[in-house]
C-alpha cells in the first residue's frame, strides 16, 4: 500500500512539472511575440519621428550645432541608438556629397562615438558587434580604437573577427586596412562572400592611389600562411573587377607556382582569371596547363582558351577533342560552337574530315577492335556538336 502511495505521488509530482513547464513555455512565449510587436510599433514610431528631422537636416544649410540639435531629441537608449543609427545607414546608400558628409556630422556626433567606444571594451560580444557595425561607417578611428579592432580582428569568434577587420577597412592608414585583409584571409573558417565583401571595402578608392591598392593586394600572394583556395577568391576577385594592371603579375605569378594537388584551386582560378581579363600572352601557360590531371582545372583551361580565341587556341582545343573525357569535350565543343567564325569553320573540316574516315569502314561487316572506341567518340562528339549548335545551323554541319 505504502508503495502504490509512493508512485501516486510521483505520478501527481510528474504532472505538476510538465504542467508548469507548459505554462511557462506558453506564456514565455506570448511574452516574446508581444515584446516582438511592441518594438516593431516603437520603431515604426521611431522612424516616423526622426525621418522628417534627418531629410530636413541634410536638405538644409546646417552645420555643427544643428546636429547637435538633432541629437539632442534622442535618448541614449541602447534600441533609440541603434534603430538611429539603421536610419542613417539606409540615408548613407541614397545620399552622395554635400548630404552625406551632412549625414557625417550625425555619425561622427561625440555622443555616438563615446557610446560605441565604451561598447567596443565590454564583455559582451553583441555590444562589441554592434561597436564594429558602427566604427565600420566611421572615419573616427584613432590609435586606441585600431589597436582594440585588431586585437578583436584575431578572435575566435569569426563574426566578431569578421566585424572587427570590416571596421578596420575605414582606417585612414592603407597597411592597417592590408594586414587586417591578410589576417583575416589566414583563417580557415571563412567564407568567400566574406572575403569579397572584405576585398571590395579595401578595394575603395576614396583618397587612395589605385597603385597602393594594387600594392597591397600583390601582397596576399605572397604570404605563405594563406591557403589556395582563399588566394583563389582574391584571384576572381580581381578579375570580376577588372585589375587589368594586375594582369602581368597573374601571368608571372602563375608561370613561376608549381602545380600541386594542393595548390590546384589558385591555379584554377589563375587560369580563370587570366582569361577573364583577356591576358593573350597566358595563352602558351595555360595551353600547357590543360594538359595536368585535374578534371577542373582542364576545364577552366577550355574556358579561358575560348575566351581568349584565335585560331592557335582552337585549333589546339581541336586535336584534343576526341580523345578528351566527357566533361572536357563537352566544354571545348560548347567553346567551337559559340565562335560562330574560327570555331564553326574547324568544326565543319572535323566533320567532314571524319565522315570521310568513317566512310572507309562502312562497308567492312566488323570494324577492328582498336578502331571501335574510335568511331564511337566521333559519333558520340558529332551528336554533341548537333545538340549544341543553333537549330538552324546543326543541320547544314551534322
Amino acid at each position: 500500500m505504502s508503495s502504490l502511495n509512493i508512485a501516486y505521488s510521483s505520478l501527481l509530482a510528474l504532472i505538476g512539472i510538465l504542467a508548469f513547464t507548459f505554462l511557462f513555455l506558453f506564456g514565455y512565449t506570448l511574452w516574446t511575440r508581444a515584446k516582438k510587436r511592441y518594438w516593431q510599433r516603437y520603431k515604426q514610431k521611431f522612424r516616423d519621428y526622426f525621418s522628417p528631422m534627418l531629410f530636413e537636416f541634410v536638405e538644409g544649410d546646417l552645420g555643427q550645432s544643428d546636429a547637435d540639435s538633432v541629437i539632442q531629441n534622442l535618448t541614449k537608449r541602447t534600441q533609440d541608438v541603434r534603430f538611429f543609427l539603421e536610419l542613417m545607414d539606409e540615408m548613407t546608400g541614397l545620399l552622395k556629397g554635400k548630404g552625406r558628409e551632412k549625414l557625417d556630422l550625425l555619425i561622427e556626433h561625440e555622443m555616438f562615438y563615446e557610446f560605441y567606444r565604451q561598447r567596443l571594451f565590454s564583455f559582451s560580444t553583441s555590444n562589441k558587434l554592434l561597436a564594429c557595425s558602427y566604427f565600420e561607417s566611421s572615419s573616427s578611428i584613432n590609435d586606441r580604437i585600431s589597436a582594440r579592432l585588431t586585437a578583436l580582428s584575431k578572435s575566435w569568434n569569426l563574426k566578431l573577427a569578421y566585424g572587427a577587420t570590416k571596421a578596420l577597412q575605414s582606417s585612414e592608414n592603407m597597411v592597417v586596412r592590408r594586414n587586417a585583409l591578410i589576417r583575416f584571409l589566414k583563417r580557415d573558417d571563412i567564407s568567400e562572400l566574406m572575403v569579397s565583401e572584405l576585398l571590395h571595402l579595401f578595394n575603395d578608392s576614396g583618397s587612395w592611389a589605385q597603385e597602393q591598392i594594387s600594392n597591397g593586394l600583390k601582397t596576399i600572394f605572397f604570404q605563405q600562411d594563406i591557403k589556395p583556395q582563399n588566394k583563389r577568391i582574391v584571384v576572381l576577385y580581381l578579375a570580376y573587377k577588372n585589375h587589368y594592371e594586375l594582369s602581368r603579375f597573374l601571368l608571372q605569378y602563375l608561370q613561376k607556382l608549381q602545380y600541386s594537388s594542393y595548390k590546384a584551386p589558385l591555379f584554377s582560378g589563375l587560369v580563370e582569371a587570366l582569361g577573364k581579363l583577356h591576358v593573350i600572352k597566358a595563352a602558351t601557360i595555360i595551353r600547357s596547363c590543360i594538359e595536368i590531371q585535374n578534371l577542373e582545372l582542364r576545364l577552366k583551361c577550355v574556358e579561358a582558351l575560348g575566351r581568349l580565341g584565335g585560331e592557335k587556341n582552337l585549333v589546339f582545343l581541336m586535336q584534343r577533342m576526341l580523345n578528351a573525357e566527357f566533361p572536357v569535350r563537352k566544354k571545348i565543343i560548347q567553346v567551337m560552337t559559340q565562335d560562330i567564325d574560327i570555331g564553326i569553320t574547324l568544326i565543319d573540316q572535323f566533320l567532314i574530315a571524319n565522315q570521310k574516315f568513317i566512310g572507309q569502314f562502312k562497308r567492312q561487316k566488323k570494324l577492328p577492335e582498336d578502331l571501335k572506341e574510335i568511331v564511337q567518340n566521333i559519333y558520340s562528339t558529332a551528336r554533341g556538336i548537333q545538340i549544341m549548335l543553333p537549330k538552324e545551323m546543326a543541320t547544314d554541319h551534322v
